[in-house]
């Protein structure tokens, strides 16, 4: 449960250190909301507990609704770990190897050989390409993910599996597809059962434009001059890499299950936050649908991550496993270039936090 500013945490977290970490969160936003970005949320979580969330700005300027924590952002590639995370809970169930050739479990779906796995995709390891030209601002819409294969499947790989690494929006949207034909059902129905059930993420939910969602915002380009309407695009064809719309708080659930076993099992959530290598030894910083890095001017410590950019959307979620920090930032401006650093640095605030308080040394932390 949310900790509101003054009042006196469960788990012993003195209020004033805690109010100071949210005043400089809130100032920093301030700031961001100046240059002309309409509308933020903000949610951060320590030791599994979400001690602060709040909204900022406006969520549709037309009609001047105000954004709420439950307003949904469209997230971008933060999509791509939700992603992950339903495979692995599904391989951890023994109901399928993530090794294996896609080709084996589903068969049709990618006609190039040799097959990659699903690790391979969702590690960018398997040589599929990203976006081309305006693929990025698609308006088709597409009956399923399986048909929106038909946008690069019969391009040629970049390389084979496991030689290179090239990040691919396109790799996790074939993932995607694999799971739904080895599952039976629709990624959206099978994220629910995996995870968003699973996390009590309540608002996580397909980006479809041909329906109403009352929430959603308003999705806008542009700076100081003002925000202009973003074009409009037809994300509910790559979900798996980058059509989620999402809250601060959903993420902040999500990112706090990567902080010690139970979500996930040791052995796979180890595997899932371990940045691969090329097959030739080359470091790639990236695991099974997140972001690893050992250190950053910000935070000199191991950190795992993922952002988003999409059409009228930016977020940003971060993990500091040895702190047991996590923050979501999230924003309605497809023009908001800091999400990372930003992001990094409220992390980095709430970490100093959490370093003094029992709390933190539950948190998990990989070699």
């Amino acid at each position: 449960m949310a900790t509101a500013a003054g009042q006196s945490p469960a788990d012993g977290r003195r209020p004033a250190d805690l109010e100071d970490a949210i005043e400089r969160a809130r100032a920093l936003v301030q700031e961001r909301l100046a240059e002309g970005v309409p509308a933020f949320s903000v949610a951060v979580g320590i030791g599994g507990d979400l001690v602060w969330e709040q909204a900022f700005g406006i969520a549709d300027v037309e009609s001047g609704r105000a954004a709420t924590p439950t307003t949904l952002f469209r997230i971008g590639s933060t999509s791509k770990p939700i992603a992950a995370a339903v495979a692995a809970r599904m391989a951890q169930r023994d109901d399928f190897s993530l090794d294996r050739p896609i080709a084996e479990l589903a068969g049709g779906l990618y006609p190039h050989q040799p097959s990659p796995s699903l690790a391979q995709l969702l590690s960018h390891q398997a040589g599929v390409r990203h976006y081309r030209g305006a693929e990025y601002v698609s308006r088709e819409r597409y009956a399923s993910l399986a048909a929106g294969l038909a946008i690069f499947r019969d391009d040629p790989p970049l390389f084979e599996p496991g030689a290179g690494f090239s990040y691919s929006s396109y790799g996790f949207n074939l993932a995607g597809a694999v799971l739904e034909q080895v599952s039976g059902l629709e990624f959206g129905d099978l994220a629910g059962r995996e995870v968003f059930e699973p996390l009590a993420m309540t608002h996580t939910r397909i980006d479809d434009p041909t329906i109403w969602i009352p929430e959603r915002a308003a999705f806008y380009v542009g700076g100081s001059d003002g925000p202009r309407p973003a074009l409009p695009v037809d994300d509910s064809y790559k979900a798996p890499s980058g059509g989620l719309l999402s809250t601060a708080a959903d993420l902040v659930r999500f990112g706090s299950a990567f902080l010690a076993p139970g979500f996930l099992d040791e052995a796979i959530l180890d595997r899932v936050l371990s940045p691969l290598r090329t097959a030739a030894g080359e470091e790639t910083g990236y695991g099974l649908g997140w972001r690893v890095r050992a250190a950053a001017e910000t935070y000199p410590r191991l950190a795992v991550h993922h952002g988003g950019s999409s059409m009228g959307g930016r977020s940003m979620l971060v993990v500091l496993p040895e702190a047991g920090v996590v923050v979501a930032l999230l924003c309605n401006s497809g023009s908001y270039e800091s999400k990372e650093a930003d992001a990094f640095a409220i992390a980095a605030w709430f970490a100093d936090l959490a370093a003094a308080q029992p709390s933190a040394s539950a948190a998990r932390k990989p070699e």
